[in-house]
């Protein structure tokens, strides 16, 4: 019996203190770059990578039809943001688009896939423009401006030590009428430890100390850690280990898809 109600905390905690993690090379952009020849374009691939030894797959497309693929293969840990022009060109009058795919391996078509996104000219739901996050006053302050916005729903902000391991720590939604703007949008997140979460760990230590049984404790820890995490909600401040994100990037989601698209890594900032 004790071997399993320590196997159940065990589970909480781990449930509660589990970040996401996605070590793949992260697509930040695709440009198409007229060539000066009608309808045919040069393909720039932006990405970063938290992680060595990483491969896009690219397959450009007019319509249904293939225009040939690409690997941008041993991609190396880079924080800051990588520009490739594939060696195709596409020549497309209409339905322009490209496809990559992001692998856990240093070759495409092996390891792993974290996913999968199309880009097409101007498919962008979000242009970012400049992002910053200073820590100081014992909170990060997050800002940014979208230049412009096109079905958007909302931004995740990510932050990590290492810039390896991501975990989710603010969220906010678009403020695009419709989530359409072609106009300058602002936006900014405090993140640090809530007043009210601080009430409640005081609260729940004070409890502790009054509960005997060592069943009883454990029981009222579950219910502190259940009751906190009740606190995070939308728009308002997280508990974020202090000097614990050294960086931070913006997961941006449209209303039609579940595959976010990123901003570049920003490294965190003492004000």
């Amino acid at each position: 019996m004790k071997t399993r109600f320590s196997l159940f905390i065990l589970g909480l905690f781990i449930v509660f203190t589990g970040s996401a993690q996605d070590n793949c090379a992260v697509v930040t952009g695709v440009d198409f770059v007229s060539t000066g020849t009608s309808n045919q374009y040069y393909i720039d691939v932006h990405y970063t990578s938290p992680q060595n030894q990483r491969a896009l797959g690219v397959e450009v497309f007019c319509g249904t039809t293939s225009l040939g693929t690409e690997c941008i293969d041993g991609i190396v840990q880079n924080a800051s943001e990588t520009i490739k022009r594939l060696a195709l060109i596409a020549n497309c009058t209409t339905n322009l688009k490209v496809v990559i795919t992001r692998y856990k391996s240093e070759h495409c078509g092996t390891g792993a896939i974290c996913g999968t996104g199309t880009f097409t000219p101007g498919s962008l739901p979000v242009t970012f423009e400049k992002i910053t996050a200073i820590k100081g006053d014992n909170q990060i302050r997050i800002n940014w401006k979208t230049a412009s916005e096109n079905n958007s729903k909302e931004f995740v902000v990510e932050g990590s030590r290492d810039n390896v391991n991501w975990t989710v720590i603010g969220k906010l939604d678009s403020k695009a009428v419709d989530g359409t703007s072609s106009e300058p949008l602002d936006y900014s997140l405090s993140i640090g430890l809530p007043v009210a979460m601080a009430a409640l760990g005081m609260g729940g230590v004070f409890l502790l100390t009054l509960v005997r049984s060592r069943w009883a404790r454990a029981l009222a820890l579950v219910v502190i850690v259940l009751a906190a995490g009740a606190c995070l909600k939308d728009g308002q401040a997280v508990d974020v280990e202090k000097g614990a994100v050294g960086y931070v990037r913006i997961a941006q989601y449209d209303k039609d898809s579940n595959t976010p698209h990123y901003s570049k890594v920003i490294k965190v900032v003492n004000d």
